[in-house]
């Protein structure tokens, strides 16, 4: 599975991952938990969901600089094939197909 924004909000359960608030996809972002500047790299234990706001107010410091806590630890998601494709809204029919 790709680390990308649509995966990483999924993981998350679009979940502000600073806050704990809840929002719709359009309104979360990709953070890098160590920062690009520090050398953090696009990995799944490396980026987290974050609100606009938490993701703004963090920048590109580390969580220890600005006193900011994680609500869980970033993981590489584990999950059948099942649960991935549940994740797209197919018509009710199909459910016994996936």
């Amino acid at each position: 599975m790709t680390c990308n924004r649509k995966n990483v909000v999924w993981r998350d359960q679009n979940t502000c991952q600073y806050c704990g608030g809840v929002f719709s996809f359009k309104d979360l972002t990709m953070d890098h938990v160590l920062p690009q500047y520090y050398g953090g790299e696009k990995t799944w234990d490396n980026i987290v969901a974050a609100c606009k706001k938490c993701n703004g107010r963090k920048g590109h410091k580390k969580l220890e600089e600005i006193s900011m806590n994680l609500l869980t630890k970033p993981k590489k998601p584990v999950i059948t094939i099942r649960d991935y494709y549940r994740q797209i809204e197919f018509p009710e029919i199909w459910d016994r197909y996936i």
